[in-house]
């Protein structure tokens, strides 16, 4: 999992540019040094995906900053009962896949074949967002089409 990186200002040695506005980075100006090569002007350190200006720290996320917010969109989960994405932090996972815990509780699923609601923690099987119990899939294997 990625983690969260601290942003230490330095103070810039030579004149150069800022790898972002391209305008001019004076000497001795405070400045962010990302990956050993290249400098930003403080207001130029952004979010590779919103654009906001990343302050304290940022997640290295396919060799770009981001803040915590678009990373976390980055890598939400879909929801497989209303396939929507997973916008808080308490995913109830059934059988490795992740769904709300209010879907789970409010709609639950029912088994295509037999028709039973299938249990809370109880492994669920999706076949083209349609759910199977346990035992239905297993026999779903063996039935001829």
């Amino acid at each position: 999992m990625e983690e969260s990186v601290k942003i230490d200002l330095i103070k810039n040695e030579d004149a150069t540019s800022c790898s972002n506005c391209e305008k001019e980075i004076n000497k001795d100006e405070t400045v962010i040094q990302y990956k050993k090569d290249r400098l930003f002007h403080e207001q130029c350190f952004c979010c590779f995906k919103c654009k906001e200006v990343l302050k304290s720290e940022y997640v290295e996320y396919e060799n770009s900053p981001y803040c915590s917010n678009c990373f976390a969109d980055e890598n939400r989960k879909t929801c497989v009962v209303c396939d929507k994405k997973i916008l808080d932090h308490l995913v109830h996972n059934t059988a490795g896949q992740p769904c709300h815990k209010a879907c789970y509780v409010v709609k639950k699923p029912t088994c295509d074949k037999c028709k039973k609601v299938i249990a809370i923690g109880a492994k669920i099987y999706i076949v083209g967002k349609v759910p199977y119990c346990f035992k239905c899939y297993g026999m779903r294997k063996f039935e001829k089409k």
